[in-house]
């Protein structure tokens, strides 16, 4: 074959070569090294969007490429390996439409050119790409369906055995099931002949074996069976061969228990129905009825049934708002109305009856509208009621207005809904005004946040009824108590909806419980602190309450006491007759007069005690009180004071005799002496009864034999009757000491009050001791208002200022100092009497002021003798003008500091 032929063959397979390409379907494409588009065919164009009298020669790739990131790394790629057997790319169309692109591409060289250039073809396949994509996406979100969906899905082959199991069917049967378990184990004997006979004919004639859902019973872990549907569908393998049956199961056991219910609860209501007193009918909307329940002729008196027309005997005045509801609701296709609607209609016996009706729309088995169920209730007794309510309201209102005290009702937002005058004039408005506005914008706001707090613990606890009270203050500015008594207000369902309560005044009641409380206060106070023993009786006998005296004085402990009735194991027996008498007066609100016991303590001895019974009154109880004074040591000193007195007699009778010897030679000359012995001899006689009466009288014919005849007298018998004088003074202070402890003792101190000058007093004492700090060179030192006038007893507190300053004088040493100052404070005047002599240590502070108690060390210091009651009568004066006494000392050597007060 020569060159020129070989140059026709190739320019003829060229020309076949390029008309093949030209009609190709798939595109075809030649490129540069660049990109750029040198030649391509039709299919090519097409695919790219492009009309026939369109090239795309001279393009760039990067202009048809989706993205040009892409068509980088393919021309590298390319360069690289020289070509590329697939390749699948994004690309735009003209319009901007996404596309897929399959393509097959090789480099070579253009010899004529020198270069390099590609060329190969493109396939669109983008519906495949998408396809894919979508089954991709529609695998996993059906696997996400199936493994999270309460429904259960199953795969059995057509030998019965389960090929796959999703995880929902061991939820339901609460056990796991493995792939290849037998399809029909588990199921209920009665359900798996049925299944199994379905089954087997399903494989015979390779079809589905039912397209309806089968409800069967599967076996629990529990041991129970559940209720299952199963709607089946074929199961075909890759080769389009039926491999099996998918079954979708779901667990329908509460729908078989709810048919259960609901076919109990149709007999049920049926029953109801059929035997309520409310009648039950349907209207059509062709306004004729469709069912009558009997109750409606009962209702009415006579027959109703199907034939009788809708609105035959309604009354004038409600037929035309029942017919425009009803052909309303029929255009509309649905009722316009939520509440019960009221009309009359007209009884068989010519009155008119009240009915409420209440409708739902009734729909068939398609769900279309095909007219109204109504209820139809009668009204008449309600109706009947209400306006008897809205009288009984009327004058409820006016009872409410009248009322003293206030009454209102707010909404759970706390917005009045009603409110009496009382109330409405407290805030000075009317209760108009106050309907709708909240019960903050009347009170202060420490009010409203308590108030709050009621309310909002009531709504959240439940809480019928509470009682709280609380300070408000008036539009008048004046702040007021109330007592108010909150309830919580519920409609007729019981839901919560308000709450509506009372107000009462009781400031004043306030004013006088606060009175009490303090009284009562003081009252406790004086009976913890009593040094008397004090027992408060109910009026069955038992002991309720005692307080520390009682229990110091007796030995018993407080648990000892309460309860106890068996008053007899208190007192000697021979006592018991009078104790039953008083007891028995006081049981019939008879007080009796104190009176003298001996009183057994824990350990079995007495104490002599005077018992001063009373009625009491403590929180609106009465009780008997007993204040029981130990009197001990006053019997003792009785005891003492007739030892003296028998003492007395018989010196009285040496003294007698004395006399007689010393002055028989004057017996004659002295008719005066001689009636003198008498009254000697009828003092001697009274002594026993009475010795502050002989005192006197002794003391006062000493007085007269030593100023009338003392020049008659010898010097011996001067000297005899100034000691018997000062041992009558010292008998006198004594017996008027032990008065005035037996007056302290029963709180029976006289005090003659008198406005008197303080300082007076005090010069007078001094006057009085002036021999006696004389004698031992005292330095005295008073620091005290020139004018302090008090309400006092002169001669008892010159008593005490006398025995104060007597003590300091005695027991400090030649040379001393004291001191006597006053300090003035809002209810008092506080003295103090200070001296630098021997003093005491602490533990004998409290011991100086006890009943004949005297301190040996002061005595033997000071060679000073006493009777121990000096201190405590001055302490006992003081506390009777209302003040206090008390003691204070460095220590022994250290002075001592006797303080009291006096009430201004």
């Amino acid at each position: 074959m020569t060159t020129k032929e070989s140059e026709e063959d190739l320019k003829g397979f060229k020309k076949k070569y390029e008309k093949i390409i030209k009609h190709l379907d798939i595109g075809y494409f030649k490129a540069d090294a660049n990109g750029i588009i040198l030649d391509h065919n039709p299919s090519f164009r097409r695919i790219f969007g492009y009309e026939p009298n369109e090239s795309l020669v001279g393009f760039s790739a990067t202009e048809l490429w989706a993205n040009p990131e892409d068509f980088n790394n393919y021309l590298k790629e390319i360069t690289e390996k020289g070509k590329l057997g697939s390749y699948i790319h994004k690309a735009r169309k003209k319009n901007g439409e996404l596309i897929v692109l399959h393509s097959h591409s090789h480099v070579y060289k253009n010899k004529e050119k020198n270069t390099f250039e590609a060329e190969g073809t493109i396939f669109d396949i983008s519906e495949k790409y998408f396809l894919e994509q979508k089954l991709k996406e529609s695998e996993k979100n059906y696997r996400n369906i199936i493994e999270n969906a309460q429904d259960a899905i199953v795969i059995f082959g057509l030998d019965g055995n389960l090929k796959y199991i999703s995880p929902q069917l061991s939820k339901m049967l609460g056990r796991e099931i493995e792939l290849g378990t037998r399809a029909f184990d588990g199921i209920h004997p009665d359900d798996q002949k049925v299944l199994v006979e379905a089954f087997k004919k399903a494989v015979r004639e390779k079809r589905i074996y039912t397209n309806e859902e089968l409800e069967f019973r599967a076996i629990h872990n529990d041991g129970h069976y559940i209720w299952l549907s199963s709607l089946t569908k074929n199961y075909y393998g890759e080769e389009g061969n039926l491999d099996g049956f998918i079954a979708l199961l779901k667990d329908i056991t509460d729908k078989k228990e709810a048919q259960t219910k609901l076919l109990e609860s149709e007999k049920k209501y049926q029953n109801i129905i059929e035997n309520s007193k409310d009648a039950i009918v349907i209207i059509g909307l062709d306004g004729k009825f469709k069912y009558v329940s009997p109750q409606l002729s009962k209702i009415m008196g006579k027959e109703v049934n199907l034939k009788t027309a809708l609105f035959d005997d309604i009354h004038p005045e409600d037929i035309d708002k029942l017919k425009e509801l009803f052909f309303t609701a029929v255009k509309e296709k649905r009722l316009l109305i939520g509440q019960d609607v009221e009309f009359r209609t007209l009884h068989n016996d010519g009155d008119y009856i009240w009915l409420s009706s209440s409708s739902k729309s009734y729909y068939d088995d398609k769900g279309n509208l095909i007219g109204f169920i109504t209820l139809l209730r009668d009204v008449t007794d309600k109706k009947e009621a209400e306006h008897k309510l809205i009288e009984s309201e009327t004058k409820y209102r006016e009872i409410l207005d009248n009322l003293e005290q206030g009454y209102y009702e707010v909404d759970l937002g706390g917005n009045y809904t009603l409110a009496n005058v009382y109330l409405a004039e407290f805030y000075e408005t009317t209760p108009d005004e106050m309907i709708g506005k909240n019960y903050k914008e009347f009170i202060n706001k420490e009010a409203e946040n308590n108030l709050f707090k009621v309310y909002n613990q009531i709504y959240r606890e439940s809480i019928p009824k509470m009682t709280r009270q609380f300070d408000i203050t008036g539009r008048d500015g004046l702040e007021h108590t109330f007592e108010l008594i909150i309830y919580l207000k519920r409609d007729s369902n019981g839901k919560k909806v308000g709450f509506y309560g009372t107000l009462y005044d009781i400031s004043e009641r306030r004013k006088w419980e606060r009175k009490l409380e303090e009284s009562e206060e003081r009252y406790r106070t004086l009976f913890e602190s009593s040094p008397n023993a004090i027992t408060l009786i109910n009026m069955e006998g038992n002991i309720v309450d005692c307080n520390p005296s009682t229990l110091r004085i007796f030995g018993y402990e407080k648990e000892e006491l309460l309860g106890i009735v068996q008053i007899d194991s208190f007192f000697p027996q021979k006592f018991m007759p009078l104790v039953m008498e008083n007891f028995k007066k006081l049981m019939k609100g008879i007080v009796p007069e104190p009176h003298v016991f001996p009183v057994h303590k824990k350990d079995g001895s007495l104490v002599w005690s005077l018992l001063q019974p009373s009625l009491v009154k403590i929180g609106g109880k009465t009780f008997i009180q007993h204040i029981i004074q130990d009197i001990t040591d006053i019997k003792e000193s009785e005891d003492k004071l007739k030892k003296s007195e028998e003492e007395l007699k018989r010196l009285n009778k040496e003294l007698e005799q004395k006399v007689k010897e010393r002055t028989r030679a004057l017996e004659e000359k002295n008719l005066e002496l001689e009636k003198l012995d008498k009254a000697k001899d009828d003092f001697i006689t009274m002594a026993a009864h009475e010795l502050k009466t002989p005192l006197i009288s002794i003391a006062g014919y000493t007085d007269y034999i030593l100023t009338k005849h003392i020049d008659d007298l010898s010097l011996e018998i001067k000297n005899d009757l100034l000691i018997v004088q000062r041992n009558i003074k010292r008998l006198q202070t004594f017996m008027n000491q032990l008065l005035d402890v037996m007056k302290i003792e029963s709180h029976k101190i006289e005090l003659k009050l008198e406005r008197t000058k303080i300082n007076d007093i005090i010069y007078e004492c001094l006057n009085e001791l002036n021999y006696l700090i004389k004698e031992k060179n005292h330095e005295m030192i008073l620091n005290i208002d020139n004018e302090i006038f008090l309400n006092v007893d002169s001669n008892r507190i010159f008593q005490v200022f006398s025995n104060l300053i007597s003590n300091a004088t005695k027991f400090t040493q030649k040379n001393g100092r004291i001191e006597i100052t006053a300090k003035k404070d809002d209810k008092h005047y506080l003295f103090e009497i200070k001296d630098n002599g021997i003093g005491l240590p602490e533990k004998d502070l409290e011991r100086i002021f006890k009943k004949f108690e005297t301190i040996e060390k002061m005595n033997e210091a000071y060679n000073q003798t006493g009777t121990g009651i000096g201190l405590y009568i001055s302490k006992g004066f003081i506390e009777a003008h209302g003040g206090k006494m008390w003691a204070t000392s460095e220590g022994l050597n250290k002075g001592m500091s006797i303080h009291f007060t006096i009430p201004i």
